[in-house]
């Protein structure tokens, strides 16, 4: 017999936004899974015209992106704050 589990988000990297992200999550009551350790990300491949202006992935409505994929450029500077607000606004939309 199959022991499934059903989640109600699942955060992919446990970063310092995904980290909070997590935290928002579960304290609104998500059952929330935290995965880590994918591949490298390659923003001009792996995010290319895939979100809304809140992250959430057009064909997936429960994706949300906010690592470095979800900047339209790179920074020249520590962008983490820029991150933490990102996954801030995804996290008060999805919930």
């Amino acid at each position: 017999m199959k022991n499934e589990t059903t989640y109600d988000a699942i955060v992919i990297g446990s970063c310092m936004t995904g980290g909070r992200a997590a935290k928002e999550l579960t304290e609104k009551g998500l059952k929330t899974l935290v995965l880590e350790a994918g591949r490298p990300v390659v923003p001009e491949e792996d995010y290319v015209e895939h979100s809304s202006a809140y992250n959430q992935a057009h064909d997936v409505k429960s994706l949300f992106t906010t690592d470095r994929g979800a900047m339209v450029s790179s920074s020249c500077v520590n962008p983490s704050l820029t991150y933490m607000a990102l996954t801030a606004r995804a996290c008060d939309h999805a919930v």
